[in-house]
C-alpha cells in the first residue's frame, strides 16, 4: 500500500497545472522574445526604407543657375563714359522627343548701359532621366529586395508560431503516455497489493516476483516519460524565453486552403526575372549621355566673353554644339563663334560587351527555370497539404466518436457502480479513458493548428 501511495502522490504532482494561458499568450510572448522575428524586421524596415528614397529620387527635377555678374565702367570717373549701349543673349537649346519630355537650356547675356556692363550664364534641364535606363533596374531590384524582405520577416512569424506548436504538442503527447503509464503502473500495484491481501502471493514466490518486476518496469517507463517531458518545457522555455505553462482549452477550427492566394515564391521568381530582362535590356541597347556647360569670363580689360555648350553621346557617336560670343570694349563689337562636332569611337571592349549580355541572357533563362520549379513545388505543397486536411479531418471525426462513447460509457459504469453492479476498478479504467480523451482532444486541436500554420507558409 505504501508504494500506491506514492505512485498516487506523483500522478498529483505532475498532472496538476499551476498556471494555465491561451495558446496565443504564449505565441505573443514567443515572438516578442524571438531574435529572428527581430532581425527579420530589421531587414524589412532596411528595404522599405531603400524603396521609398528609390521613389524619392525619381521624382525630382534639376536645375542650376550660375546667378548674375555685375561690371562697373573703366576709368577713374564711370559717370563720363561715353560707350554706347549695347545687348547680346547667344544661347543654345535642345530638345529630345522621348516620353519624359527632356529637355535642356543653355544661355548668356552681355549688356552694356550708360557705362555699366553685366553678363549672366543660366542651364537648366528638367527631366526624369530615363536615359541609360539604370533607374528601373535599381528600382526593379529595389522592389524585388523588399518582396523579398517582406517574405522572409512573414515567414519567420509563422516559423515561430510553427515551433511552438510543435514543442507544445510533444510535450503533450509526452503527458498522454505518461498518463498511459501512470495509469498501467497503479493497475500493476492494485493487482499485486490484491493478489498479497488474498494470500494468492507469498511475497518471495515467483508470481510475486514476476510481478514486482513488471510494476518496477512500468515505474521506469513513467519516470523516463517525466524526465521527457521536464526536458522538452527546458527546450521550450530556452527557445521562446519563457516558462512553460500549461494551456487553456483550445478552439476547434476548421481547415481549408483559399487556392486564388498568392505564393511568394512564385511571386518574388517572377519579380527577380522582371529584373534580369531589364539588365538585360539596358546592356543591349545603346547608352546615351547628355552633357551641358556654359560660362563668364572677361579679362578685366579689352574683352568679355559668354558660352553656352551641350554635348549628346550615344553608342560609340559623340555630337557636340557650341556658342561662343566675345564683346571688345575698344571696338564696340560683338564677335560669335558656333561650333559642331562629331566623333566615332572603336569599341575596345567589344568582346567583353557580348559575354556580359550572354551572361544576361543566361539568368533570364536560369530564373524562368526557377519560376517553372516555384511553380511545380507550390503544386506539390498543395496536394501535401491537402492531403494532411483529409487525414486530419478523419482523425478528428474518429476521434468524436470514440470520445462519446467513452462518455456514455462513464455515465453508465457510474450508474451501475452506484448500484453495486460496476467495480471500482471498472469505474477507474472508464475515468482513464475520458481523461486521456481530453489531452487527445488538445493534441488533435494543435495538430490541424500546426496544418493551418503550413498552409499559411505556403501561401504567404
Amino acid at each position: 500500500m505504501k508504494k500506491l501511495s506514492i505512485v498516487g502522490l506523483m500522478i498529483i504532482v505532475l498532472s496538476t497545472p499551476i498556471f494555465a494561458s491561451t495558446l496565443d499568450e504564449i505565441v505573443n510572448k514567443t515572438l516578442l522574445q524571438s531574435s529572428a522575428v527581430q532581425s527579420a524586421k530589421n531587414t524589412l524596415t532596411s528595404n522599405q526604407i531603400a524603396v521609398q528614397e528609390l521613389l524619392a529620387e525619381d521624382n525630382l527635377s534639376y536645375s542650376v543657375s550660375t546667378g548674375d555678374l555685375t561690371y562697373g565702367a573703366y576709368g577713374d570717373d564711370a559717370s563720363s563714359s561715353t560707350e554706347s549701349d549695347y545687348s547680346v543673349s547667344p544661347s543654345l537649346t535642345i530638345n529630345f522627343n522621348d516620353d519624359n519630355d527632356t529637355s535642356i537650356y543653355t544661355s548668356s547675356s552681355i549688356s552694356s548701359s550708360e557705362g555699366t556692363t553685366s553678363g549672366s550664364i543660366s542651364t537648366s534641364l528638367e527631366s526624369t532621366f530615363d536615359f541609360n535606363a539604370d533607374d528601373n533596374s535599381d528600382e526593379l531590384q529595389a522592389k524585388l529586395n523588399l518582396l523579398e524582405a517582406n517574405y522572409q520577416y512573414n515567414k519567420a512569424l509563422l516559423t515561430v508560431k510553427g515551433q511552438v506548436y510543435s514543442y507544445i504538442s510533444s510535450i503533450l503527447n509526452y503527458q498522454y503516455d505518461l498518463e498511459e503509464a501512470q495509469n498501467t503502473l497503479i493497475e500493476y500495484q492494485e493487482t499485486y497489493d490484491q493478489e498479497i491481501a488474498v494470500g494468492s502471493y507469498v511475497e518471495e514466490d515467483v508470481d510475486a516476483k514476476s510481478q514486482m518486476a513488471k510494476i518496477t518496469a512500468q515505474q521506469n517507463i513513467v519516470d523516463i516519460k517525466a524526465q521527457a517531458i521536464e526536458l522538452l518545457k527546458e527546450q521550450f522555455e530556452s527557445y521562446s524565453g519563457i516558462a512553460y505553462e500549461e494551456l487553456d482549452e483550445l478552439d476547434a477550427i476548421e481547415l481549408s486552403i483559399d487556392m486564388s492566394a498568392l505564393n511568394s515564391s512564385i511571386e518574388i521568381a517572377k519579380a527577380q526575372i522582371a529584373v534580369y530582362k531589364e539588365e538585360l535590356r539596358v546592356l543591349e541597347q545603346d547608352t546615351n549621355e547628355l552633357y551641358a556647360s556654359g560660362g563668364l569670363s572677361s579679362d578685366i580689360g579689352d574683352n568679355i566673353s559668354a558660352s553656352a555648350g551641350a554635348t549628346y553621346s550615344f553608342d560609340n557617336y559623340s555630337f557636340s554644339s557650341g556658342l561662343t560670343g566675345t564683346y571688345n570694349y575698344d571696338d564696340n563689337a560683338f564677335y560669335p563663334y558656333v561650333s559642331v562636332s562629331a566623333t566615332y569611337t572603336s569599341d575596345s571592349n567589344t568582346t567583353s560587351e557580348n559575354l556580359k549580355i550572354l551572361a544576361a541572357e543566361n539568368l533570364v533563362q536560369q530564373s524562368n527555370l526557377e519560376l517553372q520549379d516555384a511553380l511545380s513545388d507550390h503544386s506539390l505543397e498543395v496536394f501535401s497539404l491537402q492531403n494532411d486536411i483529409q487525414e486530419s479531418n478523419l482523425e478528428l471525426q474518429q476521434f468524436e466518436i470514440e470520445k462519446s462513447v467513452n462518455t456514455q460509457s462513464l455515465q453508465t459504469i457510474q450508474t451501475l457502480y452506484e448500484s453495486g453492479y460496476a467495480t471500482e476498478r471498472e469505474l477507474t479504467d472508464a475515468k482513464n479513458l475520458c481523461s486521456l480523451d481530453t489531452i487527445q482532444e488538445q493534441i488533435i486541436k494543435l495538430d490541424r493548428l500546426i496544418i493551418q500554420n503550413n498552409i499559411d507558409k505556403e501561401f504567404l
